[in-house]
């Protein structure tokens, strides 16, 4: 993973490619929740996508954003819902 930091709409954000590059750019706590969130996304909507948008691990349900996750700051987890 290359390590380059860009300018956001509001913050600072590490650009990452896939969504495991985002999960090993975590502390393992943080990591462990997105995983399992990973796990719940995969067996409720099987045919969704792992992205990355936004420098966040996102997912794609019939090439729309479906859902939207971050971890950067240190003891919590964010999610974004989108409509697909």
């Amino acid at each position: 993973m290359q390590r380059t930091w860009a300018n956001g709409a509001s913050a600072y954000y590490l650009k990452v490619t896939s969504f495991d590059d985002y999960l090993a750019s975590v502390p393992e706590h943080q990591r462990a929740e997105l995983e399992r969130i990973r796990h719940i996304v995969r067996n409720a909507v099987p045919s969704a996508q792992e992205s990355v948008s936004y420098g966040m691990p996102a997912f794609k349900y019939r090439g729309r954003p479906l859902l939207g996750s971050e971890s950067r700051a240190t003891t919590s987890v964010s999610f974004h819902s989108a409509r697909p």
